[in-house]
């Protein structure tokens, strides 16, 4: 639960800078579009209006990029805590499933088949994760919560 309740302020505080970073594009492409006309119309200040344009548009490529990156953050947030919540609720079924089963060689049984599907849903997910994000997928992963 409390996993869940940080990783929602978390996707929290991504989307508020989302909403941020889409505000400040829309400024730097409003003045992209006044220097543009400036340059147009008049000849003195040309070079200085230029470079201005020519600064706002690398700021404007680097917040772009930036965007995309909290929103491939956004997207691993949102299927971590579906994950957690998932598993969570896993978690409680075997628990009530385990609480029916009395003969203790029966329990034994359960957990060795249990194991042995979390084993194979495991390398499931392994391959899935290698296919989105390659070979070194753990490390992908590890730098997109770390914000790197």
């Amino acid at each position: 639960m409390q996993a869940d309740f940080e990783a929602e302020g978390q996707m929290t505080f991504l989307k508020d800078r989302d909403i941020s970073l889409s505000l400040r594009l829309g400024q730097i492409r409003t003045d992209v579009l006044i220097l543009e006309r400036k340059i147009e119309s008049e000849t003195r200040g040309r070079a200085a209006a230029q470079r201005r344009r020519d600064e706002l548009k690398h700021e404007q490529e680097e917040l772009e990029k930036l965007r995309e990156e909290i929103k491939k953050v956004l997207k691993t947030g949102e299927v971590n805590r579906e994950v957690a919540i998932l598993g969570a609720a896993e978690i409680e079924g075997d628990i009530l499933a385990l609480h029916r089963i009395r003969d203790r060689d029966e329990k034994d049984q359960w957990i060795r088949l249990r194991l042995e599907r979390h084993a194979e849903e495991m390398r499931e997910l392994t391959g899935q994760a290698e296919e989105l994000f390659g070979p070194n997928w753990e490390e992908r992963i590890a730098e997109m919560e770390a914000g790197v």
